[in-house]
């Protein structure tokens, strides 16, 4: 339990570092934060599935800002390389 108390702890300050660097408050890492470490159980399972839900919704957000940007690139009558 303790080995995984101090991977959770690892975690948590690397995204905290990210968080803070990008500037923005992410609603789903402020929860993972502050959710208890005794909520995770025994496994990283649970505390992976939230980082997973994290990672894809970041994913999906970059996936639209590069689409907003060849759209106004188009409207300009530029081309995005």
């Amino acid at each position: 339990m303790r080995e995984l108390r101090a991977k959770i702890r690892i975690c948590n300050d690397d995204l905290l570092d990210i968080q803070l660097r990008s500037g923005e408050r992410d609603k789903l890492v402020e929860d993972l934060l502050y959710k208890p470490i005794h909520h995770f159980n025994t496994t990283l399972t649970s505390y992976q599935e939230e980082l997973d839900k994290i990672k894809q919704r970041r994913k999906i957000q970059q996936q639209l800002e590069i689409s907003d940007f060849e759209y106004l690139c188009k409207v300009a009558g530029l081309k995005a390389k």
